[in-house]
């Protein structure tokens, strides 16, 4: 009997065990919310095994309870007016908060409200030549913005964003060109570019006041460079470099009254000029270009005249394979910009010491194909002139000297010389290398000496036909056949390399490497190379640029001149299309030119 009631004592121990219950609560699902900014109602389902539970959203008051059902949780998720994130708790109590014996929580994260960018911040700023430390206030609603240059050529400024402001210094501006910069302030970011402002930078130029220059410090010569605005002076007594050389003598010296202004292509270039004592001093302005001036005797005529030089780049020599250094630009060009009119240069006949103007537009020539305008000393237009086609009285050097901006036509005497000087003055001397024509197993050796009558600058002379005549395989005349799209070149004995870079370098040559003229290597196991412009020329029948296929045909001039009285001289010629506007693609180093022609020049150091 006591076992029995041991027994039922046990069984009745362990009947109240099993009847005690533990709450309990689980989340199905996900604990990690992430939500827009905008207003919601987020579902979580719950597991309990409690009638009841209640929830605690904590001290946030943008979660709240919408209703509860059999499982499952709907909480209210208010708008996030701010631009920044935001995170907060939910806590599930089973039974309830005050009896909780279980709990589960989930974390909501719900994203700043993406705002309308705003910025506010002053857009333009002027800075002295001195240069300027700025701070200038950055006002934005959104969390970080940054700043950044719009154009690449910015290095005189530099920028320190802070949290508030933007701090830019601006370095003193060395040159007497104004410069301007753009700044760009992105919000949130440039990489989340929402919205953004420019400011704009705008510095004074330097003002700079120069040392009158002696242009003839360092030698004389028919042309002179200037680099800069300013007082300039030349010696106005010398003929060219006054040197005597193969059968030209020395010539006298200058005895001159007076100076003026023949031409300028820019107007006011040259400001004013004087002649004292054996010198003409000018003052030039700050616009590059070419300007002949004169000396006078004292009825007024014209007994010499000098070519200034002003251009936008500097000039610098180019090795070639021969060893010379030729200039990196024509004669008398702005710069040596590709397809661009400012890198044409100065047309010249052969063996006269003045340039003539070149053609502002491509066209195939034609009586209406005129000069770029030029001017007097006051502004007014002055007209490029050229001789009677039907009379030979003009065609001496002595009206050459006396009428420098006048072309000269050898029309009257065309079919039995090409020269623009009658056949009895006709000279191979004039540039310095009467014996060029002269070759030695097919190679012009002879290179010759600057002459007075040399259009190129101090220290530079005419190339001879040697730095040419290895852009080609042969020296000679080649052509190209096939397809534009690739271009193969051949002269007498079979294909044929040239000296054309191929500048998009695609493996071959098309008309993708022609801009108006031939990029070509003047040394290319070096890889050194220059832009060529096809200039073209004047035809020397008609003394103007009729004919002149601007664009399409280039012309250089050698100081190489043939013997005899034909009138011919050697030239670098390259065509891209004839006359009837087809194709015809050629590459000529010792192309034989009428000395009438008026041709771009290319200068070598002396």
């Amino acid at each position: 009997m006591k076992r029995f009631l041991i027994i039922l004592f046990s069984l009745l121990c362990l009947a109240s065990a099993c009847n005690k219950f533990t709450p309990e609560i689980s989340i199905d699902g996900r604990t990690q919310f992430s939500l827009q900014a905008s207003a919601s109602v987020l579902s979580v389902k719950l597991v309990t095994n409690c009638a009841s539970w209640e929830c605690d959203c904590g001290s946030v008051d943008w979660i709240s309870l919408n209703r509860a059902e059999a499982g499952a949780a709907y909480l209210n998720i208010a708008a996030n007016a701010s631009e920044a994130e935001r995170s907060a708790n939910v806590t599930f109590f089973a039974p309830s908060v005050g009896e909780s014996a279980a709990r589960a929580s989930i974390t909501v994260t719900q994203a700043g409200a993406v705002l309308d960018p705003q910025i506010d911040v002053e857009q333009s700023f002027s800075v002295p030549a001195s240069g300027e430390i700025l701070q200038v206030p950055v006002s934005t609603n959104q969390g970080s913005w940054e700043a950044d240059f719009v154009e690449e050529d910015t290095d005189w400024i530099t920028l320190s964003p802070g949290r508030e402001s933007l701090g830019m210094v601006v370095a003193p501006n060395p040159k007497e060109d104004a410069r301007r910069a753009m700044i760009r302030i992105y919000a949130p970011g440039k990489a989340a570019m929402k919205v953004f402002k420019d400011i704009s930078v705008s510095q004074d130029a330097a003002v700079i006041d120069y040392d009158p220059v002696n242009l003839s410090e360092a030698g004389t010569s028919n042309c002179y460079v200037i680099t800069h605005k300013g007082v300039h002076s030349f010696n106005a007594t010398v003929r060219g470099n006054g040197a005597t050389t193969d059968r030209l003598a020395a010539p006298a010296r200058l005895s001159p009254a007076g100076a003026r202004l023949v031409w300028q292509t820019a107007k006011g270039m040259i400001k004013s000029l004087r002649y004292a004592d054996g010198t003409i001093t000018f003052e030039a302005s700050r616009a590059p270009g070419s300007a002949v001036i004169a000396a006078t005797d004292a009825r007024g005529d014209i007994i010499w005249s000098w070519h200034i030089w002003y251009p936008s780049v500097e000039i610098e020599g180019l090795r070639c394979q021969t060893g010379d250094e030729m200039m990196n630009l024509n004669l008398g060009a702005l710069d040596n910009a590709p397809a661009s009119i400012t890198s044409h240069g100065m047309l010249y006949q052969w063996g006269r010491k003045d340039p003539f103007p070149y053609s502002p537009v491509a066209e195939e020539g034609s009586v209406a194909t005129l000069p770029v305008k030029v001017y007097d000393i006051n502004g007014d237009e002055v007209k490029i002139g050229n001789t009677e086609m039907f009379s030979s009285k003009d065609n001496t050097l002595a009206f050459s000297i006396a009428n420098p901006s006048c072309c000269i036509s050898n029309n009257n005497q065309f079919s039995v010389c090409r020269d623009w000087l009658l056949p009895a003055e006709s000279s191979a001397a004039l540039w310095g290398n009467p014996k060029g024509d002269v070759r030695t197993d097919g190679r012009y050796d002879n290179v010759g000496e600057k002459s007075f009558y040399d259009p190129c600058p101090v220290g530079w002379r005419v190339a001879p036909v040697r730095d040419y005549q290895y852009m080609t395989e042969s020296g000679g005349y080649t052509w190209a056949q096939g397809d534009t799209g690739n271009l193969k070149f051949y002269d007498l004995g079979g294909d044929a390399e040239v000296a054309i870079v191929d500048i998009d370098e695609d493996g071959k040559y098309t008309l993708n490497d022609y801009q108006d003229g031939w990029h070509l290597y003047l040394d290319k196991s070096a890889g050194v190379k220059s832009y060529f412009p096809s200039a073209t020329r004047y035809d020397g029948q008609y003394a103007m640029l009729m004919g002149s296929m601007v664009g399409l045909w280039g012309n250089y001039w050698t100081n190489t001149a043939g013997e005899g009285a034909e009138g011919l001289a050697v030239a670098l010629s390259f065509s891209l299309k004839d006359y009837s506007k087809e194709y015809s693609i050629t590459i000529s180093p010792v192309s034989n030119g009428s000395r009438a022609d008026a041709y771009s020049v290319r200068c070598i150091k002396e």
